[in-house]
């Protein structure tokens, strides 16, 4: 077998981090994480690095999916709603705070990512999963 794929994100690992803040500006989304930052490959070894942003280079946000499922207790049954959100809407959300978003399980392939994850809206929690197609990814301390 020929393995010419490089892997972009053997350097980067986002489970168990919170988004704090996404940013969408000419086709890239940059995710900016909380006070514990992400998990940065050095040497051998994943640190923690606090202050940093992971970008998405040449994001196709029309092909972006964000599902939501939440589990909502009736008298008698407990019932699971599900609704699809657009970006814009998820994005909004989490910057002014409505929405925490912690990554739990992440997942890659040449061409994008596939994030298991929780928002928490108050004393609240929902599954979310997101998926969406980019370029090249990298990080920046901000």
């Amino acid at each position: 077998m020929n393995k010419s794929i490089v892997d972009k994100h053997k350097n980067i690992l986002l489970s168990d981090c919170v988004i704090k803040e996404i940013k969408y500006e000419k086709n890239d989304i940059c995710l900016t994480f909380n006070e514990y930052g992400v998990w940065i490959r050095q040497d051998e070894k994943y640190e923690r690095k606090e202050n940093v942003q992971i970008c998405y280079c040449d994001c196709d946000i029309d092909n972006m999916n964000i599902h939501i499922v939440e589990k909502k207790k009736k008298i008698f049954k407990t019932v699971f709603w599900e609704r699809t959100v657009d970006f814009k809407t998820f994005s909004n959300k989490i910057n002014n705070g409505l929405w925490k978003c912690e990554i739990i399980q992440e997942y890659y392939c040449e061409i994008g990512s596939f994030f298991n994850a929780i928002l928490r809206e108050g004393n609240r929690q929902k599954r979310c999963t997101i998926e969406f197609e980019y370029k090249n990814i990298f990080w920046n301390n901000i």
